[in-house]
């Protein structure tokens, strides 16, 4: 033990000795490979001139990551194409392409002072998302970095997606965004693949995981926007969130709620925008007429046209636990279709729970996290109370007063309803809802309209035709309407808002 205790304490000693800068002899910031901000901001202004991104305004915002790094985790790059190696398709998105790739160079850990140069972690895997027609950058990437950039300024997590820097594709001129790489893909695909061994201790971890990660982005003054379980990777241990292309800033609200402050520029003028359907074509649309997401996910209040608030993001992580209890994908078997959207807003419809009765402390949970009353949803920080107990009491098994007691047995009884179920299906399989899943059942995310849209179109078409023509319009359901009756559809929506727009 004293043996132990004196090698303890000349790590300890050496720790102290190395928060001193090598160069400029001053104290470094507290930090695993003690980083001096000041020196390091210096050695990456002294570099400014040798790279650019080609367009100024992400240049600046690479450049005052670097200037203000606290540690290399918070550091974002410009890193030459060139650099990556063994590239390979991994997925489609709803705003782009993802690839596997190999970084020659690796992040940065620090400065070697004797090298005169950075010293680097060497070859990793990396993803890199590509999106969509950002040639000239788009609101949405840059919305992206800075909210990743917000978010490790505040604290470097594993339970959010950690960004390395950006590139750009020589041939299409799309920028990308390298991020750390997903070692078991996305949460959607491990619950498919994995779920002989999920069992209620590793739900719980996941979930509690995944609201530390939101947790994370609400505090970083956030909201991510696109929260479902296709945006939630998996690493070799734990879930992290991604894509904040859809993360907007939050202001304190009523009601200490916090609420959405709009940029309207990010969307276009203050009046109608010209936004792309699903389809390709052109739509006259206004700012709360569509959201972009995944159907099943996204809060009612949104849905009918009111804006994204913090309260809109745990209406989402209650789908999340949905998913992780059922292992199926919310509305699976039915069309995401404007029927499905008006019924989410006026009669309160969520998930099926049929024979579903275990773990009654998830349930009730869960079913809080959906109220249509936006303010009645529980906080992060409320949530984080609860599944830190649920993890202690499930990964721990600390036994505490009467009501740890009936937690404990009701997460036994659903772990018992789990391997019974294994047992009686023989191979061991569960139905995820994959193999059952409706064709217009769509979980990559899409431009969505609003109630507020129909509602506009109401005034001058006919409920049936306004269904018939959303539904075509944003493909929501693969519509059996012959091309003329579409096109005939359309031209009545454009005259009415000709019209509309004619009258101001």
């Amino acid at each position: 033990m004293g043996q132990r205790i004196s090698k303890f304490r000349r790590r300890s000693k050496k720790k102290v000795k190395d928060k001193i800068c090598n160069e400029c002899h001053k104290p470094t910031m507290i930090s695993y490979w003690n980083w001096c901000q000041n020196c390091n901001a210096s050695h990456f202004r002294n570099n400014f001139s040798n790279w650019s991104s080609g367009n100024s305004s992400l240049d600046q915002l690479i450049q005052e990551s670097q200037l203000q790094a606290e540690c290399s985790e918070q550091i974002i790059e410009w890193i030459p194409f060139e650099k990556f190696k063994d590239i390979k398709f991994v997925a489609q998105g709803g705003l782009g392409e993802v690839y596997y790739a190999i970084w020659e160079d690796g992040q940065i850990y620090n400065w070697d002072s004797k090298q005169n140069n950075w010293r680097r972690r060497g070859e990793h895997a990396v993803a890199l998302k590509k999106l969509k027609n950002t040639e000239c950058t788009s609101d949405e990437f840059l919305n992206e970095l800075k909210s990743l950039h917000s978010i490790t300024r505040l604290k470097v997590s594993f339970e959010v997606a950690h960004c390395f820097g950006i590139s750009r594709d020589p041939k299409t001129k799309e920028f990308i965004i390298v991020m750390s790489f997903a070692e078991n893909g996305g949460l959607r695909n491990y619950l498919r693949n994995h779920h002989l061994n999920i069992d209620w201790p590793t739900r719980v971890n996941f979930l509690l995981k995944i609201l530390q990660g939101l947790e994370i982005i609400h505090n970083a003054g956030l909201m991510h926007g696109d929260f479902h379980s296709g945006n939630i990777l998996m690493g070799k241990r734990y879930p992290m969130i991604s894509d904040f292309g859809l993360s907007r800033l939050m202001n304190n609200g009523q009601n200490g709620r916090e609420s959405l402050n709009i940029d309207r520029n990010s969307s276009g003028d203050s009046g109608d925008s010209v936004n792309k359907s699903s389809n390709g074509d052109s739509v006259n649309i206004n700012n709360n007429e569509y959201i972009y997401g995944v159907v099943p996910y996204i809060a009612p209040e949104v849905l009918n046209g009111s804006s994204y608030t913090s309260a809109s993001d745990i209406y989402s992580f209650g789908m999340i636990m949905y998913e992780l209890l059922t292992l199926k994908q919310p509305f699976h078997d039915i069309p995401h279709s404007l029927s499905l959207i008006s019924s989410i807003i006026s009669n309160d419809l969520r998930p099926s729970l049929t024979n579903i009765r275990h773990p009654k402390c998830w349930i009730t949970l869960m079913k809080q996290c959906w109220d249509p009353d936006p303010a009645k949803r529980p906080t992060c920080n409320e949530l984080k109370v609860i599944l830190d107990k649920w993890y202690a009491l499930t990964c721990t098994n600390i036994i505490g007063d009467r009501v740890d007691l009936e937690t404990i047995r009701d997460f036994r009884d659903a772990e018992n309803t789990r391997t019974m179920m294994m047992s009686a299906n023989g191979d061991g399989m569960f139905e995820t809802g994959e193999f059952n899943r409706h064709k217009d059942a769509v979980y990559t995310s899409r431009m969505i309209p609003t109630m507020a849209l129909v509602q506009n179109l109401e005034n001058k078409m006919k409920r049936e035709e306004v269904e018939d023509y959303i539904n075509s319009q944003y493909n929501l359901t693969n519509s059996s309407q012959t091309g003329n009756t579409k096109s005939k559809l359309k031209i009545q929506y454009e005259q009415w808002k000709l019209g509309l727009m004619s009258k101001e």
